[in-house]
């Protein structure tokens, strides 16, 4: 029955099942119309044999035309032989594909183009066999709209069928004649020799929701045109490759409204978790390495890791495919980064998500992009608490706070929070957010919003860089007299090395105790300002610190009842030692910091 929409004029001039729709259904269904075709399928389904070598689905034409009823909604008379035989096939199909899906409709479109290829399309476009499998489809409990017709008017409008077509099949490296069928995301490629001999066919289908790809290029002084779909070949003429360009179009178009209605599920599923599962997560939190949440090159690879299986799901993501394609190329070439990540993905996250669904009712193929949504709004609030009782103490009062860039400022001249530190960086970026001062169309993301948030402290180091620079040039005559320089700190020893950080200290506002030189406890100065208690280890050395220097630091916080734990030298830190800090908050200034506040102190 398609074919009459499909005539040829020379080659072939064929035309969209979709085209017409509107115009067809318009008396399609009519009394008059089911009547007069009743009698043309059935003595069709006599004719049909199988494309595969199963089975015709009807043996029988008489006993069809005494079982099959027209009225909508009532499937009762169905023929039960052939409706068996269509349940088996498309169980097995199921089965075959249930994984790679990600709803219902799909699951319907793979099962209708195995039929279209075990049957042909007029038989399955037939009356008696869209019946059987409307009422199929509602045994078996798929989300169909319960009516007759319904897939009827679904292969009106998705089915697209071009005749004499040619392809470029790749095994055999040659040009093939061939039939294609177009059904949404699944593509039915009938191959035939030169007399028109059946050789085979090939089905493909698209499980993932990306958009559906489409390239063409003339063939040079010819009405001939190379295209490639479905990663497929094809030589079609000027007029089929239109329609199959405005075919993948609309297509694409359904595709991109599939993954914003599961997005907003994501997103709504989140914002109306329980008060229980939001508990748990905020748990989570509280014990997970942060380094995930707070170093965006570490959470910009989780993303790829945890979510590279779903294209639906990465669209709720805060990482964009570019970043996720660059961190590709760290992963592979960083084991100890890549075993990393994939650990915390493999149990951590794993385990969160057993633990979540008990509180959770939605698809179970979105729980992980809903838990992970979840982290993420939870993290704001968390974080933004852990930059207030840490942090916020440090911003000059002085410095009135009206917008993003005033806080950059004031966070830029915190001489007592590590400016680039990641770990500060990626904390402020949730207080930020949670605080409204990015831009609306970036904030709670926090891959975004980090980016933009350490390319204005750059700026703002840059420039307050700059603003010392130039005083030192308007202050030349008392920088002669300066008292000390860093060069004169490497002579100290170690205990005039801890009177030089009280000193230092008592010029930046503090009150200041240099402890006992033996029994100090892992402290060697005692800071304390606006009722922020800091322990100071000081460190004059000649080679790096290690990171013994910072686990003494720590060590002396509960003893002298501290809030906030240094480490100061006239050196630089290992590695183990910057990582070491990172995790318990003990802030480090190294050569360069303290060679920028002897210049802005003495």
């Amino acid at each position: 029955m398609f074919e009459k929409f499909f005539k040829k004029s020379g080659k072939k001039n064929s035309r969209s099942v979709m085209e017409e729709r509107n115009s067809q259904r318009s008396n399609h269904y009519s009394e008059k119309f089911e009547q007069e075709k009743m009698v043309e399928e059935t003595e069709h389904f006599e004719e049909q044999k199988p494309m595969n070598d199963g089975k015709n689905v009807v043996e029988n034409v008489s006993e069809v035309k005494d079982n099959i009823c027209y009225e909508e909604n009532n499937y009762n008379n169905i023929n039960e032989e052939m409706y068996l035989e269509l349940k088996l096939q498309a169980e097995e199909i199921k089965t075959k594909n249930i994984s790679n899906v990600d709803d219902e409709k799909e699951i319907i479109d793979v099962i209708m183009i195995n039929l279209i290829n075990k049957y042909g399309l007029e038989t399955v476009d037939s009356t008696i066999f869209i019946r059987m499998l409307e009422k199929l489809f509602i045994d078996q409990k798929f989300a169909i709209e319960n009516r007759g017709g319904y897939l009827k008017d679904y292969l009106y409008e998705w089915v697209l069928n071009i005749s004499d077509a040619e392809y470029w099949d790749e095994d055999d490296a040659i040009i093939c004649n061939c039939d294609i069928v177009f059904f949404r995301k699944n593509i039915l490629i009938t191959k035939y020799g030169a007399d028109r001999t059946k050789e085979g066919t090939v089905t493909t289908t698209i499980f993932d929701n990306s958009p559906i790809s489409f390239m063409s290029e003339m063939i040079s002084e010819t009405n001939m045109w190379s295209i490639v779909t479905f990663d497929i070949r094809f030589f079609l003429n000027t007029d089929e490759k239109n329609l199959v360009e405005r075919y993948i179009n609309d297509l694409n178009f359904q595709i991109s409204l599939r993954v914003n209605e599961v997005v907003n599920v994501i997103i709504e599923e989140a914002n109306n978790a329980s008060v229980e599962l939001k508990e748990i997560i905020k748990n989570y939190l509280s014990i997970i390495p942060l380094e995930i949440l707070l170093d965006k090159d570490d959470f910009i690879a989780f993303e790829q890791l945890a979510f590279y299986f779903s294209l639906i799901m990465q669209q709720s993501l805060d990482s964009s495919v570019e970043q996720r394609e660059e961190v590709i190329e760290v992963l592979t070439k960083d084991n100890d980064f890549y075993s990393r990540i994939n650990g915390f993905v493999i149990e951590d996250f794993s385990k969160l998500i057993k633990i979540a669904s008990k509180y959770m009712n939605s698809n179970e193929k979105y729980y992980p992009a809903i838990i992970w949504k979840l982290i993420r709004l939870e993290a704001i609030r968390y974080l933004s608490k852990e930059w207030l009782q840490n942090y916020e103490v440090y911003i000059s009062n002085e410095i009135k706070i009206n917008n993003l860039d005033d806080y950059v400022d004031a966070y830029c001249r915190a001489s007592e929070i590590p400016t680039t530190n990641i770990a500060s960086v990626g904390i402020l970026t949730y207080h930020l957010m949670n605080i409204k001062l990015f831009d609306e169309g970036i904030n709670g993301n926090f891959v975004k919003c980090n980016i933009c948030l350490i390319q204005k402290i750059l700026e703002k180091m840059e420039e307050i860089e700059l603003e010392r620079f130039e005083n030192r040039i308007m202050n030349a005559t008392s920088q002669q007299s300066k008292e000390f320089t860093i060069n004169d700190v490497d002579m100290m020893d170690g205990h005039e090395f801890e009177k030089f950080v009280s000193l230092l200290f008592s010029n930046m506002g503090y009150t200041t105790e240099v402890t006992k030189a033996s029994g100090d406890q892992g402290l060697d100065v005692i800071a304390e300002n606006k009722g922020v208690k800091i322990g100071i280890q000081a460190k004059c050395y000649t080679n790096k610190v290690t990171n013994k220097a910072v686990q003494e630091a720590f060590a002396g916080l509960s003893y002298y009842n501290c809030d906030k734990g240094m480490v100061v030298t006239n050196n630089y830190f290992t590695c183990s030692a910057i990582e070491l800090a990172n995790t318990n908050g003990i802030v480090l200034w190294n050569r360069d910091m303290l060679k920028t506040k002897i210049d802005e102190l003495f």
